[in-house]
């Protein structure tokens, strides 16, 4: 949805009304190798494989 642009999670956040928030921002992630605890075969013929580098990323 609001994927590698955090000024758009900001608008919708703003949209709600006037309250503080601490808001953080992680992105240029690849979803299946640094966010994927293990390895998984291909499930779908239109993403690659996950690849099971979270680990990898963390350290």
């Amino acid at each position: 949805m609001f994927e590698d642009d955090s000024s758009g999670v900001l608008a919708e956040l703003q949209k709600m009304g006037d309250f503080d928030i601490n808001l953080l921002v992680i992105s240029k992630l690849n979803w299946n190798s640094e966010l994927s605890p293990w390895e998984i075969p291909l499930i779908s013929k239109q993403e690659p494989p996950f690849t099971g580098d979270a680990s990898v990323y963390l350290d």
